[in-house]
């Protein structure tokens, strides 16, 4: 029974995260984004996924992360018509096929390594009293939120990782204090807390994609910033960050200029040489870096790689076309997102839930 509950609460996940990203579809046509709307979307793409395995996702646990799976405290799961697959085993469907005790370890795992890479949305002065429950892990960085920007700035620089992580989530016009983000971001990246790192960074090359092209009408200079979008998501990816996704495609999919105008599946088709050593040479500056500073950064463990097939079914399900072209091109080895067997499952779950959505509610 305790497997069928996570299953029922797995599905009403999925189909709060169908409903919402269906919001954000109609909401999106009336605005008219710069990076300050372009970081909100993706804040808030961001937060419709937040319970894409469990229902108290929200809640912060520090739960420490056991050198390997304890098999002595394997749980017997009491519905024995189950078929459950091994932790370590070929699992797709955490919810299904893990018994309570191993989705819980997947979880916690998934919670510990989202804290080591960075997770923890900020809010902002206009928003300070929403309820937590829509900015995940905001336990991490509440302290530092409300923090004059000069005064959160000068800790960022100091070196306080959460606010660091805070910093680049504060949007200003200042181009001095966007230069000071830039560097800060990039420090993120070098010190493994890349989450909101990626997302900031990219949305910075889109934004400058587009003013690019409002001012000059040269799609090739615009083009340069798109090939450096695209590296940074790679880049993003190759640590499992969902924030690569929900700022690349949040902008790509639903602004108007990366529709028609600065389309990167037209303007880029010849383009994945340029992006390939746009990539290679942020690793090489992020690994020679890491080692100039002694950092050692941690590898995520095996379910955080299984659990994120179910954020890439989503946007296969929602936007195939563009996770497509992103595959095609082909930048890195260690980043693959085309249809595996586990998308595969997902995918097919998605469109029956879109499917028994449309029949209730259309």
């Amino acid at each position: 029974m305790k497997n069928v509950k996570l299953s029922v609460l797995s599905i009403l996940a999925v189909i709060g995260i169908i409903a919402g990203s269906r919001v954000l579809l109609d909401d999106s046509t009336k605005q008219n984004c710069n990076l300050d709307c372009a970081s909100a979307a993706s804040q808030a793409e961001e937060q419709n996924q937040v319970a894409e395995n469990t229902p108290d996702v929200i809640e912060v646990e520090k739960a420490p992360i056991l050198s390997k799976h304890e098999e002595t405290v394997a749980h017997v799961d009491s519905d024995k018509s189950r078929n459950l697959k091994s932790f370590d085993g070929d699992w797709c469907i955490a919810a299904n096929e893990l018994s309570q005790d191993d989705f819980n370890y997947a979880q916690t795992e998934l919670r510990d390594w989202e804290e080591y890479i960075g997770s923890g949305f900020a809010k902002s002065q206009t928003n300070i009293t929403a309820d937590d429950s829509f900015y995940a892990n905001n336990a991490y960085v509440a302290s530092y939120q409300e923090l004059a920007l000069d005064d959160l700035e000068q800790r960022a620089l100091d070196g306080d990782k959460w606010a660091m992580i805070t910093f680049v989530q504060k949007w200003s016009a200042n181009e001095e204090v966007l230069r000071v983000q830039r560097e800060v971001a990039q420090q993120l990246l070098i010190e493994g807390a890349s989450y909101h790192a990626i997302e900031f960074l990219i949305l910075d090359e889109l934004t400058a994609a587009e003013i690019t092209y409002a001012e000059t009408r040269n799609i090739e200079d615009s083009a340069e910033h798109l090939k450096s979008a695209i590296a940074y998501v790679m880049l993003g990816l190759r640590d499992y960050n969902k924030s690569a996704l929900t700022a690349y495609v949040g902008s790509v999919s639903r602004k108007e200029t990366f529709q028609e105008v600065l389309n990167p599946s037209v303007i880029l088709t010849d383009a994945q040489g340029d992006i390939r050593e746009k990539y290679e040479g942020l690793v090489k500056h992020i690994d020679q870096k890491r080692e100039e500073e002694s950092i050692v950064v941690q590898q995520p463990p095996r379910s955080v790689e299984k659990l994120f097939s179910e954020t890439l079914a989503f946007y296969h399900h929602r936007d195939g076309d563009i996770l497509k072209h992103l595959n095609s091109l082909q930048i890195t080895s260690e980043v693959n997102l085309s249809e595996t067997k586990c998308t595969q499952k997902h995918v097919a779950a998605l469109a029956k839930i879109d499917a028994d959505y449309d029949s209730l509610y259309r």
